[in-house]
């Protein structure tokens, strides 16, 4: 029995998720507010004019949306809570198994990844986890997608690193996967576009063949993201938000001020929302013989500086951002002039910490692919952070972000050699997540 165990230990891990997430997900119920009006319009319309109302006067996600009807319309709560529990089981599985496709002399450790792929969804806020995976709604746009995303990858992963498992039968499932996921949330549409175009690239480069299904799927990724941004609803949507979220002179903020404000955004999210996988990145690092002893030294200074506030110092962390709560409109926008002295260091702390970040990974592993991975994490908030839509969206915007961090993670734990680091590492992902998750029981009590 304890060799059947041994040997089966990724599934019963899985099935294992699977149950705790289910037992979870028994307690959450439709929301008051989006869940009940997505509700009652499934079961007002039938499904072209749903889709075709939504497209006309509010968005262009009608991958997502068409999804979101079917769960409402004709799965109800208990669909959503199995199908819901199994989304989240298949999510960092299917993160895994690209790693595994992008890995060449490394040999995989299985069972360690996998629970560094699960538990590193503890390393996410709880904001960010509790709105793109176990709101009802916010789930099927955002979890549902990215699995979607995610496995639509899985023929360009097989191609470009020359895998058995490619085959032109992965067409009748990747194609639809792409064209859901790519009409679901923008961030998703140019994940898929990138990582496609850079295949296809890296194939030509190389003077391989391109496989056609390549070639269809980028195709596809393309216009259905313009098929998306064309929606007469998006403009109607756009000022719509802007009136309920945003001061009047939102529309009035200048180029440059507007790459302040996503700047802002995005190293504040780097330090709060998404500083554990950071401090992942830079201790593995740590780890590697091949990093040089001043490098390590920089990067254990970084990753001491973003653990800070879960002892209340905030000195690297706090970026003047912190009166804005996304459920709520702000009755007056960023800028550098409201900004002290602290908020500055701050965000040049985290510019450098960023900057670091990057070079860092360029010497960690001899591929481009976690460098292009961490520079889709930056740019997929960066496209958020020019739209009102972030006071809506709250912290659902960095979860696209999560995912790629939580890849470059996983892809590096290969290179760890000695197998007594390698548990040390996931033990510390399971301390990291356990620790993120406890100090924000209040938090999730306050949303029960």
């Amino acid at each position: 029995m304890i060799e059947f165990v041994q040997k089966n230990r990724c599934r019963f891990l899985a099935a294992l998720s699977f149950l705790c997430a289910f037992a979870v997900f028994c307690f959450i119920h439709y929301s008051e507010g989006d869940d009940a009006i997505f509700d009652e319009a499934a079961h007002s319309m039938d499904f072209v004019t749903y889709l075709k109302t939504r497209y006309l006067t509010w968005t262009g996600r009608m991958g997502g949306e068409a999804l979101v009807y079917c769960v409402f319309r004709f799965g109800g709560i208990w669909f959503w809570r199995v199908a819901n529990a199994a989304m989240l089981t298949l999510l960092p599985v299917g993160i895994l198994s690209l790693v595994y496709k992008s890995l060449s002399n490394e040999k995989p450790a299985p069972f360690r990844s996998m629970v560094i792929a699960f538990f590193g969804f503890l390393l996410m806020d709880i904001m960010t986890f509790g709105h793109a995976c176990i709101w009802v709604n916010g789930s099927i746009l955002y979890m549902w997608c990215a699995v979607a995303c995610i496995f639509a990858l899985r023929p360009v992963a097989d191609a470009v690193f020359k895998t058995d498992d490619f085959s032109k039968k992965q067409f009748y499932y990747a194609v639809p996967l792409t064209l859901l996921a790519a009409m679901s949330i923008e961030q998703f549409a140019m994940v898929l576009v990138g990582f496609l175009a850079v295949g296809i690239v890296a194939l030509l480069r190389r003077k391989e063949f391109v496989p056609k299904i390549l070639v269809v799927q980028l195709a596809v990724a393309v216009v259905a993201l313009v098929v998306s941004a064309a929606a007469p609803g998006n403009s109607f949507r756009t000022a719509t938000e802007m009136e309920t979220w945003v001061p009047a002179e939102y529309a009035l903020l200048s180029v440059p001020e507007h790459l302040f404000f996503t700047l802002q955004w995005l190293v504040s999210s780097f330090a709060n929302e998404l500083r554990l996988f950071f401090v992942a990145i830079w201790l593995l690092g740590i780890l590697l013989p091949s990093i040089a002893p001043k490098l390590k030294i920089a990067a254990g200074v970084f990753a001491v500086a973003a653990l800070l506030p879960y002892l209340h110092v905030n000195l690297f962390a706090d970026m003047g951002l912190g009166y804005i709560d996304p459920a709520f409109p702000i009755d007056h926008l960023p800028s550098f002039a409201l900004m002290t002295v602290g908020n500055v260091f701050a965000m040049v702390w985290w510019i450098a910490a960023t900057v670091f970040t990057a070079f860092y990974l360029r010497l960690l592993t001899n591929s481009l692919l976690p460098l292009f991975a961490f520079a889709g994490a930056i740019l997929s908030e960066c496209m958020m952070y020019f739209s009102p839509t972030i006071y809506a969206s709250g912290e659902r915007v960095y979860f696209v972000s999560c995912l790629l961090l939580l890849f470059i993670v996983l892809g590096l734990v290969q290179k760890l050699k000695s197998e007594k680091i390698r548990t040390a590492f996931v033990v510390a992902i399971v301390v990291f997540g356990v620790m993120n998750a406890l100090s924000q029981v209040p938090i999730i009590l306050s949303k029960i």
